[in-house]
């Protein structure tokens, strides 16, 4: 790395040709910016000569430089340069490109530095075996279902990620087991010059013989047949836009065609609504997102705004008419000593109160319920939660892997952290059933766990909870609490 830039800074002396020549010998190709001469000095500030790429072999220049807010030309104040460097890094490996990101600054003059950027790309091309649970999570299959293996699915989904270096994505999916499924998606983040436009187009088909068809004492009653129960088809397109380096703007349309067997709809008349066999029905959502943390998979510092408005039924023709809106709001914060706080609100309203069984699933899924509440599912329209967790920072580093050759897969990092939490949430359903009592008042839930992080993109949790009804129990989860 160091012996890069020092070639670099003998290209003021080495003539064209003779640099091309050490390039091609010594193979390196990583093309930097255009140089300009500084403006006069201001000392309480760096001027920016340069920005050096180093080891993005695949991904294009101009998909990391979209990230930085720095530039050549421009200056970077000179107090905390550190920490801004750290916050540009950041930014770049919430890409989901990079095992490793980072920035810093070389000394040139007096007030003129270099900026360069150290990235360790992933490994992109890979089949990616499933191997998965049909249940909402790890801990109702384990504590509810009996541990049934014919409730798992399994397959392949082969994965294409930053497709011509451009950070596109390409998936398909192949699944069997407890749902048949088919689906394939293609991700473009920027079809404009200007980087700022992206598109996003997929396809999706599945089926399944085992289905939850009500919710009877706040969990999913299922019926199995050896015949197939339900059928879903969707296909979406979306336009994205990002208007700055942390705000985006998406608009979602969606076609969704659902089918079930006469026996759903006799069992549960409000499945689909009316005792309907198909629901189908445009639907149109836009959200707005401002994402200002430092690491996406597992936030420690910064904030996440999240806004979404969806309309389920544009025209007569369509089976639903359904409107909601939805918010999220979360803080991320250093405490000092490797002590870290989040907190959070969420908050969800649909109209009208008379809606599908379908459409009414709140609590319970992609972890919108307070911790303590794992095992439960609570059905209604209107609800609102807030989560508040304190973490200490055990451990913090990154393992070499000496055993493989591939860059991609030597640099492991790892981190680990003791917490404590407390949440609470609320569900408004004014047409439930008594025989679910957790509908229409207070939830609270508190405990301790321990989260661990590997690659800064999985995270595996560990937590021992308690709730005010008085259970508690050992909860295992595959995401992040916030």
């Amino acid at each position: 790395m160091k012996m890069k830039f020092v070639l670099q800074y003998l290209h003021q002396w080495l003539a064209p040709a003779s640099w091309l020549v050490v390039g091609a010998v010594l193979g390196w190709a990583c093309p930097a910016q255009a140089q300009t001469e500084p403006p006069r000095a201001e000392p309480d500030s760096f001027y920016i000569r340069d920005v050096h790429l180093d080891c993005n072999h695949r991904t294009v220049d101009r998909i990391i430089l979209r990230e930085m807010a720095h530039r050549p030309g421009q200056r970077i104040a000179r107090a905390g340069i550190g920490e801004e460097l750290k916050r540009e890094a950041s930014k770049i490996m919430n890409t989901n490109l990079f095992v490793v990101a980072e920035v810093f600054h070389v000394v040139v003059q007096a007030d003129t530095i270099d900026l360069a950027v150290n990235v360790v790309e992933k490994w992109y091309t890979f089949p990616v075996p499933i191997l998965d649970l049909g249940d909402r999570n790890f801990n109702e299959w384990w504590q509810q279902r009996g541990r049934d293996l014919d409730r798992l699915v399994y397959g392949i989904r082969f994965v294409q990620q930053n497709v011509r270096g451009r950070n596109e994505d390409l998936r398909f999916t192949v699944q069997l087991g407890f749902t048949r499924r088919l689906e394939l998606e293609y991700n473009i983040p920027y079809i404009d010059r200007r980087q700022t436009t992206g598109l996003n187009v997929r396809v999706f088909y599945d089926n399944g013989k085992n289905v939850p068809y009500r919710t009877q004492r706040d969990s999913l009653v299922f019926l199995r047949s050896d015949l197939v129960l339900r059928e879903r088809f969707s296909a979406e397109v979306g336009l994205f836009k990002r208007s700055q380096f942390y705000n985006t703007h998406f608009f979602d349309l969606r076609r969704q065609h659902q089918w079930v067997k006469d026996t759903i709809a006799e069992l549960n008349p409000d499945y689909f609504g009316a005792g309907r066999t198909q629901l189908q029905f445009f639907e149109l959502a836009y959200t707005f997102n401002r994402d200002i943390r430092d690491l996406a998979a597992y936030p420690l510092k910064g904030m996440l705004f999240r806004f979404t408005a969806t309309q389920r039924g544009l025209g007569p023709f369509d089976d639903l008419n359904l409107f909601n809106l939805q918010g999220l709001y979360a803080r991320f914060f250093y405490l000092g000593s490797r002590f870290y706080y989040s907190g959070s609100a969420r908050a969800y309203i649909s109209f009208p109160d008379r809606q599908p069984f379908t459409e009414m699933r709140t609590f319970g899924y992609q972890g919108q319920f307070p911790r303590g509440y794992d095992r439960f599912v609570i059905d209604g329209q209107r609800w609102g939660v807030v989560k508040n967790t304190l973490r200490w920072q055990v451990l913090n580093q990154t393992l070499y892997n000496r055993l493989t050759k591939l860059e991609q897969f030597r640099t492991v990092p790892v981190a680990l952290y003791l917490k404590g939490y407390a949440d609470a949430g609320y569900v408004r359903n004014p047409i439930a059933s008594p025989e679910n009592r957790l509908s229409n008042r207070l939830l609270a839930g508190y405990g301790l766990g321990a989260d661990l992080v590997v690659y800064n993109t999985s995270v595996f949790r560990f937590e021992y909870s308690f709730n005010i009804e008085g259970g508690r129990g050992f909860f295992f989860n595959l995401q992040s609490d916030f």
